[in-house]
């Protein structure tokens, strides 16, 4: 099911490599909405050969350079960057994915990738593993929760 755009400057829960676990949590703040219009304009310095190019241009690049993984909708609508405090320093981009959601891709550093939580199903679904795990004593206040 197709997730809804994130809004700017809202907080969403984010997992490192898609792995849906507390050690693999972050929070991600969205900095900027970009139109694939945009993308074909806003220059990067890739992290691949230290070039100058465009973060439409990048991500043909990530998807064309692992086609096996089929993550990725080529045809994406949109991309969404983010601000991801104790992650990384850079601003982190994300894409459509093939089930709808949001997958970050590598742009100027390589181990960007990780899984946006939109709708945060993948966070109550986490939450409520946890809650209901008997011997669980870990602090779960740092998920968002109402989203």
């Amino acid at each position: 099911m197709r997730q809804d755009i994130p809004t700017l400057n809202k907080k969403y829960n984010f997992y490192d490599d898609g792995k849906i676990s507390l050690n693999r949590h972050y929070i991600a703040e969205v900095t900027r909405i970009i139109s694939i219009k945009e993308s074909k304009k806003l220059m990067l310095k890739h992290y691949e050969d230290g070039k100058i190019k465009s973060l439409y241009n990048i991500f043909k690049y990530d998807v064309n350079l692992y086609p096996s993984l089929k993550l990725y909708d080529t045809d994406t609508d949109v991309f969404v960057e983010c601000k991801i405090n104790r992650y990384d320093d850079e601003r982190i981009y994300f894409a459509r994915t093939l089930d709808g959601g949001f997958f970050s891709f590598d742009t100027t550093g390589t181990w960007m990738s990780g899984r946006l939580d939109v709708d945060n199903q993948l966070t109550k679904n986490l939450y409520n593993y946890l809650y209901n795990e008997p011997d669980y004593k870990d602090d779960l206040s740092e998920l968002i929760m109402d989203l």
